[in-house]
């Protein structure tokens, strides 16, 4: 890992996010006050489907893993653990260090703002017409980056019929926000078969970074929806206690203020 600069230490917790957590709409809505940070490569790692059926990550030499990350804001910690299964014995938190690449800083958003926007696709293309030159940081080594390993979980298996879904959303996702398409084709498709994505997008809304959102009138937003049409308000029950793991609000909801600051 030589020639990498080094890294301050984060304010916040990042997480890395190598499975279903690529999906951004499914990572907003379990973390609601999480960041869109960059990309980043953990070494000595390869990634398997487990017995469970989800993703894990062993360790082997000369492999690599890669994902994105978000840094968690306040509660989303605890959020993910109870998604992840910690206290089931689903999944244990290490913290490992991983090769960061930082997004440009029109792209570090909330990441449900991302979401809303018209999902990382559309937030690119538009933050592209916008600017005439993005500055590209340097990849470096950040150390103590939250990722959740299943250490009992270890064999290969197949996935969940419902996950391959979420992955396909996931790598689409991934691969918008730049991590290589050639990594999901050799380690990942032998695994998760490939289907399409269908992303209903209501409107375009220019991207904003840290510096230039503000906390005055926060607006309201129709929700987005990925590879499903809107259903009855008892089969969207149904589908997010499976997806997400609970029930999520219905109907128009304010953007809450502390995701400008």
């Amino acid at each position: 890992m030589s020639g990498l600069r080094g890294a301050p230490i984060p304010p916040r917790q990042l997480y890395f996010a190598y499975g279903s957590n690529l999906w951004m709409e499914q990572m907003a809505a379990r973390c609601p006050n999480s960041y869109y940070t960059g990309r980043a490569l953990l070494p000595d790692y390869r990634w398997q489907i487990n017995e469970r059926g989800y993703a894990n990550i062993v360790p082997a030499s000369g492999f690599t893993v890669h994902g994105l990350v978000y840094e968690l804001g306040a509660g989303d910690e605890a959020r993910l653990d109870r998604s992840e299964g910690v206290s089931s014995g689903a999944y244990s938190k290490a913290y490992l260090p991983v090769i960061l690449h930082m997004a440009s800083a029109s792209l570090q958003m909330p990441t449900q703002s991302l979401v809303e926007d018209g999902g990382p696709e559309r937030v690119i293309a538009t933050a592209r017409q916008q600017m005439t030159h993005v500055r590209k940081h340097e990849p470096c080594l950040w150390p103590g980056v939250l990722v959740y390993v299943s250490y009992d979980f270890v064999l290969y298996g197949q996935p969940r019929e419902e996950y391959i879904d979420r992955m396909n959303s996931g790598i689409r996702d991934a691969i918008a926000m730049g991590i290589p398409e050639e990594f999901f084709e050799n380690m990942i498709h032998a695994s998760i078969p490939k289907r399409p994505v269908v992303r209903h997008v209501n409107h375009q809304r220019s991207p904003r970074s840290r510096a230039t959102q503000t906390t005055s009138s926060p607006k309201i937003r129709r929700s987005q929806s990925v590879s499903y049409q809107r259903a009855s308000p008892e089969l969207e029950d149904e589908r997010d206690i499976r997806i997400y793991g609970y029930q999520r609000p219905r109907g128009r909801s304010r953007v809450d203020s502390r995701y400008y600051r």
